[in-house]
Formats: C-alpha cells, sequence, structure tokens
C-alpha cells in the first residue's frame, strides 16, 4: 500500500496507520545489510498465519527487532506496543492463533488467540512483507473507562440528529433506514476492545446492532463511530473495525 489508510484500533481501534514504507529501526545497524535484504525477500513469502504466530512471541515478549523482521514497520512500534503493554496484564498468557476468518488469503487473515482470562483477536493484511494494516484487540475483559464513557455518550444520543451528526464524524452508518428503525439504544456489553477503542452489543428498540468508538490520540474525544447490524461471526469484522 502506497496510499494512505488507517485503521483505528480495536479493533477492533486506536488507529494504527502504516502509509509508507518502513525507515530503518535506528536498533538495527544490519537493516540493509544483503542478509537482512534475504530476510525481508523471505518475509514477502510469509503467509497471514506465520505472522499471527510471530505477534503471539511479541505480545508475550516485546522486542524491536524481532518486531521489524515480522515486517511491522518500526514507525508503528509504539501503537503495538501501546496496545500490547495495555492488553497483557488484562488477558494473562495466550496460546497459539486459530483462524476464523471464512475469506482469508495469503495475505490476509483474522486469528483468534485464546488466553487466560478472554481471547486475543487479530487481523491483518500484508503487503509486499510489510504488516500494511491490522485490527487488534482483546475479548473477554472490559473497556478502558474512556473508551466505554464515549460510547455511552453517543448511544444515549441515538439515534443522532443534526447536531451529534456535526459533533461527532458519524458518517452514513447514523443515517441509514437500519440506524433510524433502531431507535433508542443501550449497551449491553463488550465484545473487543483496546486500549483507544471498543466494539459493543447494542440492545435497541428496534433489534440488536454492532456499535464501534474510536478515540483520538489527541484530544480523546470519538473520532470513529461505525454502525453494523449483527453478522455472522466468520464474517462479522468486513467494515474498517479496528481498535
Amino acid at each position: 500500500m502506497r496510499a494512505c489508510r488507517v485503521s483505528s484500533t480495536v479493533i477492533f481501534a486506536a488507529a494504527l496507520s502504516a502509509c509508507t514504507a518502513p525507515a530503518p529501526a535506528a536498533e538495527d545497524p544490519d537493516f540493509e545489510s544483503a542478509e537482512y535484504r534475504a530476510e525481508r525477500e523471505a518475509m514477502r513469502r510469509e503467509v497471514a498465519p506465520i505472522r499471527a504466530a510471530l505477534i503471539r512471541d511479541l505480545y508475550h515478549r516485546w522486542d524491536e527487532l524481532a518486531a521489524a523482521r515480522a515486517g511491522i514497520p518500526p514507525k508503528d512500534h509504539a501503537w503495538w506496543r501501546e496496545n500490547i503493554e495495555w492488553l497483557r496484564p488484562r488477558l494473562g498468557a495466550c496460546g497459539a492463533p486459530e483462524a476464523i476468518d471464512a475469506h482469508a488469503t495469503a495475505s490476509h487473515g483474522r486469528f483468534r488467540y485464546p488466553c487466560e482470562n478472554g481471547a486475543l483477536e487479530l487481523e491483518i493484511w500484508i503487503d509486499y512483507g510489510l504488516v500494511d494494516r491490522v485490527r487488534f484487540g482483546g475479548r473477554g475483559i472490559e473497556a478502558p473507562e474512556p473508551v466505554r464513557a464515549a460510547a455511552e455518550e453517543v448511544v444515549a444520543a441515538m439515534p443522532l440528529g443534526d447536531v451529534e451528526l456535526d459533533r461527532w464524524p458519524a458518517g452514513d452508518d447514523f443515517i441509514s433506514d437500519f440506524a433510524v428503525g433502531l431507535g433508542r439504544c443501550e449497551i449491553r456489553g463488550t465484545d473487543i476492545t483496546g486500549v483507544r477503542g471498543g466494539l459493543f452489543y447494542l440492545e435497541c428498540e428496534g433489534g440488536d446492532a454492532h456499535f464501534k468508538v474510536g478515540l483520538d490520540h489527541r484530544d480523546g474525544l470519538p473520532r470513529v463511530l461505525r454502525l453494523w447490524p449483527p453478522q455472522d461471526e466468520r464474517h462479522r469484522y468486513r467494515g474498517r473495525f479496528g481498535v
């Protein structure tokens, strides 16, 4: 990918941006060495399940060089560390990744890692050996208080009128026939969460829904809002989910 695409995350978040090729890692003077170039060429042939296993290792023990060699651009390391350091004490140790995506390809897949206190979930896209886009979050744990509070504020205002739509960049999701038909809603539970975003189950007058909120890292305000009808587990996150 060379055009900028942003995933918030969680995820499911909280957005990871991977808009340009990575600069060499300061901690890795051999980044451009012949040996490392060979490793990077090999990474181009690695499929998503291999990366999912490497990310599990990074979850348990973060290492800058290992992260770069797993194809994570160095400029994105801070985002990964922030999310991992928030998730790890809440989820505990996690097992091997299990593929749960009905539309997986060699360069894209969605995985769940069973953990001591819930589950870690990852959706990953690989482009020319690099982790191009990711959605990453935890199941079975409570959302951070700022994320939960922002979600409750938005849901309490649904169905959103002009004032709320001017205040929050909610997009067309919240003016669709589906959204209007939901009527008043309340949060029934947390699905997946990360340090700056979460996906929630809604119970509404007109039926159930999934709702995502992502907070701006600069001011903590809701900047990413999405709304979906309930979907089959294998297909749920086709939209711009990312905590």
